[in-house]
């Protein structure tokens, strides 16, 4: 099994709640999922969700990085930042939320998710915009 990590750093306007990340499972494989958020803000802060299946957003790809270089498995599993301002389609299913206050990070319980199926990551904040530094973890 492939231990991987990777991680991105995005800005959310305030108002609204936004698509931040996006994890996809391959068909034939569950991996777990730990997601990790850190609310770089000094004043603001921020409400965090993990959804499934939620659709939407321009997408850019983050590269996954060996968390032992002796893992030589081809990696599966797909992470994706949303560049766009977009708030999350389709009809997602929350997983877990979590309150995150200024300067603060929140490590979520680590999710099992089913083959083929996405898991995303929203911010959403009021007053001002927030940056939220994402972590990911796969374990496939």
């Amino acid at each position: 099994m492939a231990v991987v990590h990777t991680s991105y750093t995005k800005s959310v306007t305030a108002g609204a709640e936004e698509l931040v990340a996006r994890v996809t499972a391959p068909t034939n494989i569950k991996p777990q999922v730990r997601i990790r958020v850190h609310n770089t803000s000094a004043s603001t802060g921020t409400t965090v969700r993990l959804l499934r299946a939620a659709t939407g957003g321009t997408t850019g790809s983050l590269t996954f990085n060996r968390i032992s270089s002796q893992e030589t498995e081809t990696v599966q599993t797909t992470a994706n930042s949303i560049t766009s301002v977009t708030a999350p389609g389709g009809s997602p299913v929350e997983l877990d939320v979590a309150w995150i206050p200024a300067n603060g990070s929140r490590e979520f319980r680590p999710l099992e998710i089913a083959g083929g199926t996405t898991l995303s990551v929203t911010g959403s904040c009021t007053g001002s915009a927030v940056t939220h530094i994402v972590s990911i973890d796969v374990d496939e």
